[in-house]
């Protein structure tokens, strides 16, 4: 992530993980419940739509609208499920939106174009640290799994989602999220048995 985000982002202090968010309080236009909720989930929002366009900025301005757009409902926020699940969507529906509106999705490479050769992964490993191979070992083989499965794992590991939020936050079942977890689990073991 680019030092700007770092920059910026680390002015924004995480509040207080102690009492949940009120939404009807949000609603109600209290200013101190939103800047609390803000505080809260800036930041790791931020950090979630950078993972989408890869801009600092532009991940800070789309996260900054979802929040925006809560205080101009004027009273009438009532999030379905957990406030936290709810901004998990919006924002990544928010960065869905941005990247259609610049059409800057390309078509994925082919497997053989984006995948190293084994060959001269081996040369490279040969000077490398056993840890930072098998971290680029990992990367790779996350990188082979479907885009939802892969999508399911890295909420869950990556930003802490739970199967629930996940599920809140792509539109499936918590059943769908449980198979993907699954199968990428297994994936992961048969992609790292030579490193197990």
């Amino acid at each position: 992530m680019t030092r700007l985000l770092h920059k910026t982002l680390n002015n924004y202090k995480v509040g207080s993980h102690k009492k949940e968010i009120l939404p009807s309080r949000i609603s109600d236009r209290d200013a101190n419940e939103f800047e609390r909720m803000f505080r809260l989930y800036f930041l790791r929002l931020a950090k979630f739509a950078y993972k989408y366009v890869g801009n600092a900025s532009i991940a800070q301005d789309l996260t900054q609208s979802v929040f925006l757009n809560i205080w101009e409902l004027n009273g009438e926020w009532n999030p379905p499920g957990t406030v936290k699940s709810y901004l998990y969507s919006a924002v990544k529906n928010q960065c869905l939106n941005h990247i259609k509106h610049k059409k800057i999705v390309e078509d994925w490479k082919t497997e053989e174009a984006i995948e190293p050769k084994w060959s001269q992964m081996k040369m490279d490993w040969e000077s490398s640290d056993r840890e930072i191979r098998l971290q680029e070992v990992i990367n790779i083989a996350i990188n082979k799994m479907p885009n939802k499965r892969r999508e399911v794992f890295e909420l869950s590991r990556n930003e802490g989602l739970t199967h629930s939020e996940i599920s809140d936050v792509l539109g499936i079942t918590k059943k769908t999220v449980e198979n993907h977890m699954g199968n990428a689990l297994l994936f992961l073991k048969d992609e790292l048995k030579e490193w197990i």
